[in-house]
């Protein structure tokens, strides 16, 4: 018998287990009978997720921080690996699940940035805007797996799915906005009232005059983190271009450009905190973006499967970043797992270039990298709810 107090979280961790079946019954049994087995699970999914949260407030004790960080992990982890399956599938378009999925990866980033600036992350939530938006997903993603066919007019709904979340996104960044108005007017006052405003620098690793030749030729933090952006569109065009050496060098150079905006920013006292939301975002959406160009060449080769699997890897990565966000909230760090960004490039890197080189070619080689990619980020997310739960213990 299962405590009550434990209770949320065991239907929070069979929702997780339900993952992986409802993915293999859309993707290896596209039959009547597997459909809707899988659109009965996903809404017993759905119904858990209903549940753990009543329970857990009408027993006040059921709230634990365990169940705070897993419980949305689990709900991102299930639409978003539903809406890939679909995406493969043919039965939603591409480029319906990229909003939804940027979507939440913006609202993650801006969450990681406010634990970072010291704020409780619970300052930026969205409310109500939340829950409709949830309802208006899940119910559009039970349709399209249980209908033989779509109906025309099902579009209206899916386009109305998509408004409602970018307006439920836009609700974190309004009041993140209203939070930092009311901060700077706070400064300002304090600033006026004691005439001056003490601020700690960090000291320099570099020499001061390497920091002032750099800052005259109007290098910026954000103007590198931009450039980084357009190397890695000019990776990601290379490879649907079928060019895969050259885009994953390309790859390479935008990402160590990633690396070091950051650094150059405390190097050259440029911090600031739309900086720091700026580079995490391009960090974030850049590898999503080359992943997705391998996608469409693997696409190209009907090869589903490691479409799934990249799909799979995207999902996994944004949950990473949303388990240290999430963790963050709750004071705890969180930067364990095998998977970090920094892996996650030599991976995906290394893969591109042996995949197609002067020296041999080998798809096979980059399949492999995939796979690898797939299987760590996901450990990486077990990782880190484990490193939370025995953090909270």
């Amino acid at each position: 018998m299962i405590p009550m107090r434990q209770l949320p979280n065991a239907l929070t961790v069979f929702r997780v287990v339900l993952v992986p079946a409802i993915v293999v019954l859309l993707l290896d049994w596209p039959t009547e009978t597997g459909r809707l087995v899988a659109a009965g699970l996903f809404l017993l999914a759905w119904i858990t997720d209903l549940v753990d949260g009543w329970l857990a407030r009408s027993a006040h004790s059921a709230i634990t921080t365990f169940g705070k960080l897993a419980d949305p992990i689990a709900d991102k982890l299930l639409v978003a690996s539903a809406l890939v399956s679909l995406t493969i599938l043919g039965r939603i378009a591409a480029w319906v699940v990229i909003v939804i999925i940027a979507r939440e990866l913006a609202v993650t980033v801006l969450r990681w940035v406010a634990v970072r600036q010291g704020k409780d992350a619970a300052v930026i939530s969205a409310g109500r805007w939340g829950k409709i938006k949830t309802t208006a997903q899940d119910s559009m993603i039970i349709v399209l797996i249980a209908a033989a066919t779509v109906p025309a007019w099902f579009n209206g709904w899916i386009y109305l799915t998509v408004v409602i979340t970018v307006s439920s996104g836009a609700g974190y960044f309004v009041s993140w906005y209203r939070q930092k108005s009311l901060e700077r007017s706070l400064l300002h006052m304090e600033t006026q009232s004691s005439g001056r405003l003490s601020v700690d620098v960090a000291p320099s690793q570099f020499s001061d005059v390497l920091r002032h030749r750099l800052i005259r030729l109007g290098v910026t933090p954000n103007r590198i983190s931009l450039v980084g952006l357009v190397l890695n569109l000019a990776a990601a065009g290379l490879i649907l271009d079928k060019q895969l050496f050259i885009g994953g060098l390309v790859f390479i150079v935008g990402s160590v450009l990633d690396t070091i905006d950051g650094k150059y920013a405390r190097f050259a006292d440029m911090e600031t905190p739309f900086g720091a939301f700026l580079d995490s975002t391009l960090d974030r959406m850049e590898e999503g973006i080359v992943l997705t160009a391998v996608a469409v060449w693997y696409s190209d080769q009907d090869d589903r499967w490691v479409v799934g699997m990249i799909g799979l890897a995207v999902v996994f990565s944004l949950i990473v970043s949303y388990a240290r966000a999430r963790a963050g909230s709750l004071k705890i760090d969180c930067k364990t797992g095998l998977a970090t960004r920094p892996i996650r490039v030599v991976i995906i890197s290394a893969g591109l270039l042996l995949a197609q080189n002067p020296f041999f070619e080998s798809t096979v080689l980059l399949t492999i990298c995939i796979a690898g990619l797939t299987g760590l980020t996901a450990l990486t997310v077990v990782q880190r709810l484990r490193h939370v739960q025995i953090a909270l213990s």
